[in-house]
């Protein structure tokens, strides 16, 4: 039927989710059981993919049919998730922020991945006065910026922050297995590193943080070098001295976060998410905290959707109803995976995670004909023009999966010439506008 122009504009995605979020979570409880925690994921996962991957509403004729598919789909890869686990687990240091790793890590683990997250945090708080790098780890890491955010920062392009935190977590990873390999960074004023006890995961980020604010120096940014932040494309880069100063001064950092019109530092620390236990089978423990209100849940979705949005993968993992299927290394500013879905099973869903297991797209699959099309396509589109496609074909005796992954940053790499201490670059290398973030989080 052919919409007039009068005819009001079609409702958001998000709008279209948020106004059934307490169905969905209803029915979430039913799926799981009544294990909230885990419902809470469900729900958070499925605003996610709503939300990144925008699927044609005009196509979808029963949105309450359509999510409660979503839900299911995601249920069962939950329970099909122990034959997704790798071989070799990765570091905390691998995942994207402290909050995301504590939010994976099993609890079997906490105590020891604590003592390494202590260690990580006092090299960069020891190297950030002579290296840059740790101060993009610091910014990454520990205080959850995202890597466009610390473009605007630090003034560099994407490709660069994406060199400087592959040298910082190399180091930080030294510095656990052979603290004496980095005897280079030379004497600090900073209190030795002292194992402790475990705390709750909450508890952990605020004091790794507290720890980063007691290794500031120098002064603070003057006003003049404020205002410098609202004609960033013309101002030059910051020392490493000024850098170290402001990743550890929260009031610097708000400063500045004010200038860019960032999130403030309050609005980066959803500690509460971190102050339960991990689900002992893996899960997330991201739920929502009891008593929360609609608008902490409806940053929280934000919040997650705009991890998915930023996350750049190192490896993309093809799974299919939940069980892995393939996996293809991410090298190049193209990245192919091709698979011949041989089996017995039909095809219900799919799924590409990364190595971190953040799920970049969830795709429904609506069978071959004549009942379903012998081509289905779906794209999400990521940070800084980075593209995800997937495409279902029934046109051979098995049906066959493509998986293409396009990040241009990486052809700006082949061109970038590194500055000594990882730095990048001109301006003329800063990536230009792009796609905006998830609603609600820019």
């Amino acid at each position: 039927m052919q919409v007039l122009p009068t005819a009001a504009p079609s409702p958001s995605h998000e709008t279209i989710f948020l106004a059934r979020y307490e169905r969905l979570r209803a029915w979430a409880l039913q799926l799981t059981g009544n294990n909230r925690e885990l419902a809470d994921d469900l729900v958070h996962d499925a605003f996610i993919q709503f939300t990144l991957a925008r699927p044609d509403l005009d196509r979808i004729q029963n949105p309450d049919a359509y999510l409660y598919g979503v839900l299911r789909n995601l249920h069962l890869s939950h329970v099909r998730r122990v034959t997704r686990s790798r071989l070799e687990p990765l570091s905390i240091l691998d995942y994207d922020s402290v909050e995301i790793g504590l939010r994976t890590v099993h609890l079997a683990d906490q105590i020891h991945v604590q003592d390494q997250l202590r260690r990580a945090c006092h090299y960069a708080c020891v190297r950030k006065e002579t290296s840059k790098v740790a101060s993009v780890l610091i910014l990454r890491f520990f205080h959850g910026y995202y890597p466009s955010e610390i473009v605007q920062v630090f003034r560099i392009s994407r490709q660069a922050v994406r060199e400087q935190m592959r040298i910082a977590r190399a180091e930080a990873k030294l510095s656990i297995e052979n603290p004496q390999a980095l005897s280079f960074m030379g004497d600090s004023n900073l209190a030795p590193f002292l194992p402790r006890s475990a705390h709750t995961a909450g508890d952990l980020l605020r004091e790794l943080r507290q720890m980063i604010f007691r290794s500031r120096r120098g002064e603070c940014l003057s006003r003049e070098q404020l205002r410098a932040f609202e004609r960033a494309a013309e101002a030059p880069a910051m020392d490493s001295q000024s850098l170290a100063h402001v990743v550890s001064c929260p009031t610097c950092l708000d400063a500045i976060n004010t200038q860019l019109g960032l999130p403030l530092l309050a609005d980066r620390y959803p500690t509460d998410t971190l102050d339960k236990d991990t689900d002992k089978k893996g899960g997330s423990g991201g739920g929502t905290p009891p008593g929360a209100s609609m608008n902490d849940t409806i940053g929280r979705l934000r919040r997650r959707a705009r991890e998915a949005f930023e996350h750049d993968p190192q490896e993309l993992c093809v799974s299919v109803n939940g069980y892995l299927r393939g996996s293809q290394k991410i090298s190049s500013e193209l990245s192919e995976l091709t698979l011949s879905l041989k089996g017995e099973e039909e095809i219900d869903f799919i799924e590409v995670f990364s190595e971190q297991e953040v799920r970049l797209l969830l795709v429904a699959a609506e069978g071959p004909p004549p009942d379903g099309a012998g081509e289905q396509h779906a794209r999400v589109e990521l940070s800084d023009h980075r593209t995800l496609e997937l495409t279902l074909r029934y046109r051979s005796p098995w049906p066959t999966l493509q998986v293409v992954y396009h990040d241009p940053t990486l052809q700006a790499a082949a061109r970038a010439v590194l500055a000594e201490d990882g730095d990048a670059t001109a301006p003329s290398q800063r990536p230009a506008p792009e796609r905006e973030a998830p609603a609600g989080d820019r």
